[in-house]
């Protein structure tokens, strides 16, 4: 039996093949589940394993994805994100939009009892910590490694001069930490800001060569 694997945002998935013999009630029931995790994906909410839904359902929820849209949760997660000053625990970086990564799915870690095992991380350290170079998922345990090693690197591709004034992101925004985020939106704003200087001095072409 073959499925589909999890795909990252945006890329399409290959359809769900089966052996001969599957009836069509295990097929549709199969579908039915990859079709709901697919969905979490989109919403950004973590694929969720077995032992994501039994600690959940331990605690009263129906799955993960219900205990990751309780209350209890984002208390949780407001929490964490208080206790690391909402800077990334990956890059060291900052940002207005930061996750919560969970190291660990047990159940006393679910239930807030230890948050030693919770990392406030940013977007872009988020997907290169559960997605490799080549879009394959990372789970908890392959993970925790990437993020402990950490990412300190705060290079990024000079912004292009003539293309300032179009809100494109380059290809690697994804996967760039807040810290090569925040790196290049202020070499954005700085050339933005000589462009229009050069415009006043009509020294436009001096920028977009």
């Amino acid at each position: 039996m073959s499925f589909f694997a999890i795909s990252r945002k945006n890329e399409p998935r290959a359809p769900l093949r089966f052996v001969d013999g599957v009836s069509e009630e295990i097929k549709q029931e199969i579908t039915a589940f990859f079709l709901e995790v697919e969905g979490q994906r989109q919403k950004g909410i973590p694929f969720a394993t077995n032992d994501q839904d039994i600690s959940a359902q331990s605690l009263g929820f129906t799955n993960y994805a219900d205990y990751m849209a309780s209350k209890k949760w984002e208390r949780i997660r407001r929490r964490v994100l208080k206790r690391d000053c909402r800077r990334c625990l990956c890059c060291s970086g900052t940002a207005s939009q930061m996750y919560v990564h969970h190291r660990s799915y047990t159940q006393k870690v679910l239930a807030g009892e230890d948050d030693t095992q919770l990392a406030s991380i940013c977007e872009g350290c988020h997907e290169f910590i559960h997605w490799d170079e080549s879009g394959k998922y990372r789970d908890a345990r392959a993970a925790d490694p990437v993020l402990v090693q950490g990412r300190r690197n705060s290079d990024f591709l000079i912004p292009n001069g003539a293309l300032l004034n179009e809100l494109e992101y380059p290809p690697e925004w994804p996967r760039m930490s807040a810290l090569q985020r925040n790196g290049w939106q202020r070499e954005c704003d700085r050339l933005r800001n000589l462009l229009q200087t050069a415009k006043k001095r009509g020294n436009k072409s001096a920028l977009t060569k």
